[in-house]
């Protein structure tokens, strides 16, 4: 079986994924005030901002995204398929949620408090 996962996001991420470079940049600036500051909603994200130019995704665009623990789930359902005729079967995993980096970095910046943060 042959498995197409699309953006796997969660705990324990991987260092250089835009997930795991915006969630450490909160975690390492989340009470500085001056570095933070974000005047209006209609200011890009501040987070964002500081990883701007990452590698393998523009920042408005919308991927697929799917939870760790529901990748690790299809995996195991899929270690569990057999065709009848033994022939090999290949599936795209969605999960139908999107996101961009940039509602990434609205939503962090929102659950943690972030100081300034309209």
């Amino acid at each position: 079986v042959t498995l197409r996962l699309p953006f796997v996001y969660g705990p324990w991420g991987k260092q250089g994924s835009i997930d795991y470079e915006l969630a450490e940049k909160a975690v390492k600036h989340w009470n500085d005030e001056v570095k933070m500051k974000r005047t209006s909603d209609k200011d890009e994200s501040v987070l964002l901002s500081m990883v701007k130019g990452q590698k393998h995704w523009n920042h408005n665009v919308e991927r697929d995204v799917l939870f760790v623990d529901d990748a690790v789930n299809t995996i195991i359902t899929a270690m569990q398929y057999r065709k009848e005729d033994g022939s090999p079967s290949s599936f795209n995993i969605i999960s139908g949620e999107k996101a961009s980096a940039s509602t990434l970095a609205d939503l962090i910046e929102l659950f943690m408090q972030m100081p300034n943060h309209p």
